[in-house]
């Protein structure tokens, strides 16, 4: 409204048939004119509200850093500082030469790079990542949106009680203020016994009360300041973010790809394990078993390293189809690194001899490393164990160098992501190509090397492994070859591509049993048997041996489980 309006308004102008506006500008001019001060008294109100406009912005300034509104300053910061997509899901390297460190990984708050605590303060905790996440979806403790608030208000507490002993730094909350794991006091409730989950993950199709009341019952609320227990005395791991939580993530990334402001959840996950397993020495009994075969013999199975190349002998005495080494053929066009699973694992075999039958029907000169051949390190960097990863790394770089080896094809998603990605970090030759074996079966047959004749007829429900479609990109390339095979029927699932649900291997989590909830490979089989496929199609040895077992506990013997080299090469072979 403009002062002369008012003015007018005060006047009358308008009379019984003016606007309503000219009526209420009336009510609210007429207080303040006093005959000829009228124009004084708005002035007046015009310069008071002016001020007390500003007052309440500068408030806001100071409130919203302090507050969970705290987001809007620091998400588009965090978006901008988000790593680039050809470094997705890469973890960082440490030097475990560093004579000054003396703890590896992080065992304090303080000790999370600074990208990392800017994440905490960008959470809008909308849900998104408790409500795809795996371990949420199944009843386990771990819960990514919970991970990052309780990180967030142990950082409050923890800063607000180191600066408070300084003079020169005003204190941002009294001792006490701020309760311990407040995390989302908002729609929160808990009244006699029954739990409802907060209003931000109703909208969401899966239920997690599981999850979430255990988080509730982990929450300290309403502790007297007597008995408030230090921020400095809290330890991170233990009372802050407990050691089931952190074994319990997949490292399936899905709660990352789903963030709306960018936060990277996994790895926080993996520095406080490499905390726990480097510097405390503390993991589950059964994956510290499995590190330890590993470390002896090269495979989680503690199988001896000298039968790792027992199969293909076998093989060709029963097939006639020879596999070569290294050595028996020095000119290879490719090598086949065969991985653990495949050499050792006795489902997993088949997929190995299947890709090598379409090796030979594509007339490929490959070769595999036999014996000399060691685990690629991705369990155990995973699980934490950095030293045992780098000491595999920097074995197998070193044969790849004896070798001249140029390109790499793999059938493990894990696998192809650590050589690809992370190996890189520490010597492998930039030159070095690495293929997971749909991308090298696809460009044979783009090239007419292999070529799909004999019809297969199967109903095949496609499940997208985590390391292959959410870390490195790779959708489209398995669901076109397999549909480029004759009578072959490719079911969506509800939740794929990007978007897959994990079946519940990777992280370690393979080798470590899950001792609550619902079992993530069981679920991941339920959500398959919907659209009601004859086979369970993946290209991971991982999932195909959790798809196996879940339909197994589910006790379908009409559906399988199958790897997309095993039904190309019916269609290729005809076998």
């Amino acid at each position: 409204m403009t002062f002369d309006y008012a003015l007018e308004a005060m006047n009358g102008v308008g009379g019984p048939n003016g606007s309503i506006s000219a009526g209420i500008a009336s009510a609210i001019v007429m207080p303040l004119s006093i005959g000829a001060h009228a124009e004084l008294w708005l002035t007046v109100g015009y310069e008071l509200f002016w001020w007390l406009h500003l007052l309440i912005l500068f408030s806001f300034l100071i409130y919203v850093p302090q507050s969970k509104h705290f987001h809007l300053i620091t998400a588009p910061i965090n978006l901008w500082l988000k790593r680039p997509e050809e470094e997705t899901g890469k973890l960082k390297m440490i030097n475990l030469e560093d004579e000054e460190a003396e703890s590896f990984g992080v065992g304090a708050i303080e000790q999370f790079e600074r990208k990392q605590l800017l994440d905490l303060y960008a959470c809008v905790e909308c849900g998104r990542c408790t409500n795809v996440c795996p371990a949420s979806h199944t009843g386990k403790l771990l819960s990514p949106m919970h991970l990052i608030s309780k990180l967030r208000d142990h950082l409050t507490e923890k800063g607000a009680a180191i600066t408070s002993t300084n003079p020169w730094v005003p204190s941002l909350a009294a001792p006490g203020s701020l309760p311990f794991h407040r995390m989302a006091e908002e729609g929160v409730q808990q009244a006699e016994g029954a739990f409802d989950e907060p209003a931000a993950l109703q909208r969401f199709p899966q239920g997690m009360q599981g999850t979430m009341a255990k988080q509730q019952e982990r929450w300290l609320r309403n502790i007297p300041d007597e008995q408030h227990p230090s921020a400095q005395s809290i330890d991170l791991i233990g009372n802050v973010i407990t050691e089931e939580e952190l074994w319990a993530c997949t490292t399936c990334r899905n709660c990352e790809d789903q963030c709306p402001v960018g936060n990277e959840h996994v790895d926080k996950i993996v520095d406080m394990r490499r905390y726990l397993v480097l510097t405390q020495g503390q993991m589950p009994v059964d994956g510290q078993r499995a590190l330890q075969n590993i470390e002896r013999q090269g495979n989680p199975w503690g199988i001896s390293r000298n039968d790792r190349f027992k199969w293909a002998a076998e093989w060709t005495k029963e097939t006639g189809i020879t596999v070569p080494t290294v050595k028996e053929r020095p000119d290879f066009e490719v090598l086949l690194f065969v991985g653990a699973m495949g050499s050792y694992d006795m489902r997993t075999q088949h997929v190995t001899k299947a890709l090598i039958r379409l090796f030979h029907a594509a007339d490929v000169a490959f070769a595999v490393l036999g014996n000399e051949e060691r685990s690629s390190g991705d369990t155990a960097r995973r699980m934490g164990n950095e030293f045992l990863f780098q000491q595999m790394c920097t074995e197998n770089i070193a044969t790849f160098h004896k070798y001249g080896v140029r390109r790499i094809v793999t059938a493990c998603p894990h696998t192809y992501h650590t050589l690809k990605k992370e190996y890189p970090d520490f010597g492998l030759d930039s030159e070095v190509q690495v293929y997971h074996h749909t991308e090298w079966l696809y460009q044979l047959w783009q090239a007419g090397r292999i070529r799909f004749v004999h019809p297969v007829h199967e109903s095949v429900a496609w499940h997208d492994s985590c390391y292959l479609a959410r870390y490195n990109g790779i959708i489209d390339v398995p669901r076109e070859l397999l549909r480029a095979v004759p009578e072959l029927t490719v079911l969506e699932l509800e939740r794929s591509g990007a978007n897959a649900m994990c079946c519940g291997a990777g992280g370690g989590q393979m080798w470590m049993e899950e001792t609550s909830g619902t079992r993530v490979n069981v679920a991941r089989v339920e959500q398959a048997l919907q659209v009601q496929p004859s086979v369970i199609g993946s290209a991971c040895p991982y999932c195909l041996t959790m798809m196996e077992d879940g339909v197994k506990a589910k006790e379908r013997s009409d559906v399988r489980s199958a790897d997309i080299a095993e039904l190309l090469v019916k269609s290729v072979c005809g076998i």
